[in-house]
């Protein structure tokens, strides 16, 4: 979970600190990760985020991730879970 001024995201990752790297370069900060865990259920998890995103959240124009904190704004993946009501054993 990482965010920057009026925008958060979320995503999946097999090398943690090159993903922060490349996005700090974009202004991002992390806020909370978890892993490892399994490719599959990680993936699973990431795709009915991201739907749940675009239907009830909605997402910044030209991407799958990222939405405005306008629209909804966490501060800890167990928060996004709880706002989602999406099941999942990763956090």
């Amino acid at each position: 979970l990482m965010e920057r001024e009026n925008e958060q995201q979320f995503g999946i990752t097999n090398n943690l600190t090159q993903r922060i790297r490349f996005h700090t370069t974009s202004g991002w900060e992390l806020i909370e990760y978890t892993g490892p865990h399994s490719g599959h259920e990680v993936l699973e998890t990431e795709t009915a985020f991201k739907k749940w995103l675009k239907k009830y959240v909605g997402l910044v124009s030209g991407r799958t991730e990222n939405w405005y904190t306008k629209r909804m704004e966490v501060h800890s993946l167990a928060e996004l879970k709880e706002k989602s009501g999406i099941q999942t054993s990763i956090f």
